[in-house]
C-alpha cells in the first residue's frame, strides 16, 4: 500500500521500532507511531504517533487546557482541525496506518 520506513527510536530508555509512511493526495502527510508493546504488569509501556504536514494540509493543531485547577496550565489533550476533502481521505488512511501498526506492536504478556 505504502513504502514504510522503520528506526528503531529510545525513549525515557526504552526502545521502540517507530514505523513512518507518506500518504499522498492533492496533500501530503507524513505519519509515524511506534509502541514498546505491553510490558507485564510494570506499567510502563511508551506509545508514539505523529502526524506531519508535508505539503499542502490545511491542518491547524490547538492544545486543550484545562479551565480550572492546579493544572490548568498543562496541555491536557490536543485538537486537531483539517478542511478539505483530500486532508479527509488522507488523515482517513493516516490514522488506518497509526492504528495497524500500534496494534501490531501491542504485545501482551
Amino acid at each position: 500500500m505504502y513504502e514504510v520506513d522503520t528506526i528503531e527510536k529510545t525513549i525515557d530508555g526504552k526502545r521502540l521500532m517507530v514505523h513512518t509512511c507518506e500518504i499522498t493526495d492533492y496533500n501530503i502527510l507524513q505519519v509515524s507511531a511506534g509502541t514498546t508493546g505491553h510490558r507485564e504488569e510494570r506499567q510502563d509501556c511508551i506509545t508514539r504517533f505523529t502526524i506531519r504536514d508535508l505539503g499542502s494540509t490545511d491542518i491547524q493543531v490547538r492544545p486543550l487546557y484545562p479551565d480550572y485547577g492546579p493544572f490548568k496550565d498543562e496541555a491536557e489533550g490536543v485538537e486537531i482541525t483539517l478542511t478539505g476533502d483530500s486532508e479527509l481521505d488522507t488523515i482517513i488512511d493516516g490514522l488506518a496506518f497509526i492504528l495497524q501498526m500500534l496494534k501490531n506492536g501491542r504485545r501482551r504478556y
